[in-house]
């Protein structure tokens, strides 16, 4: 059974933004077949036709409807990506495949990583491989994560001292994490 609540975060310019009435697990258990259950669609289902920054919305709403804590994707947001050079500028009014792929990365990263970062790794990583090569690492890279993260899990609910202690160490994995990714940039940096 799950629980419906109104969320609140703050987004990127540090304004109170309103998030969607949510569907949030009721128990450790739900989390578990939700979290199980989460993947990026498929790069071959992603559109080879070019679209317009209404329909890429919709199509990155779908990509992230699963994502309770997710701040939805705005064109004010693609518009500012563009701006600060991180994401290519659309060919006339439309976005192709590999824009969907760059703003994959955002949505994920834009809460870990500051966007200047996020727009060097999503040159290296276009220096790397295609944009198939990159969707299927970002896929691959988020599916192994939740593995990761499943198995972290507390096996119960009911101890509330668990469960508390459980928020903490991944609250500061996520620190550890972000500022490692930080430093390993600065090494392709040096490359």
């Amino acid at each position: 059974m799950t629980k419906k609540k109104r969320n609140q975060e703050i987004g990127t310019e540090g304004q109170a933004t309103e998030i969607a009435e949510v569907s949030t697990p009721f128990s450790l258990e739900e989390l578990r077949a939700d979290m199980a259950t989460r993947k990026l669609i498929d790069y071959e289902l992603l559109p080879y036709i070019d679209l317009y920054m209404d329909q890429v919305i919709t199509l990155m709403s779908e990509q992230n409807k699963d994502e309770r804590h997710r701040i939805p994707l705005t064109p004010s947001m693609i518009n500012n990506y563009t701006k600060q050079g991180v994401l290519p500028r659309a060919h006339g009014k439309r976005y192709t495949r590999d824009h969907l792929v760059d703003l994959t990365l955002l949505i994920y990263l834009k809460e870990v990583l500051p966007i200047a970062n996020i727009g060097e790794l999503r040159q290296l990583l276009a220096e790397a491989g295609d944009p198939a090569w990159r969707y299927q690492n970002i896929s691959e890279a988020l599916e192994r994560g939740r593995k990761g993260i499943l198995d972290l899990l507390p096996q119960e609910s009911d101890n509330h001292e668990e469960l508390v202690l459980q928020i903490l160490r991944l609250g500061l994995f996520s620190y550890i994490a972000r500022q490692t990714a930080l430093d390993l940039l600065d090494l392709a940096r040096q490359e």
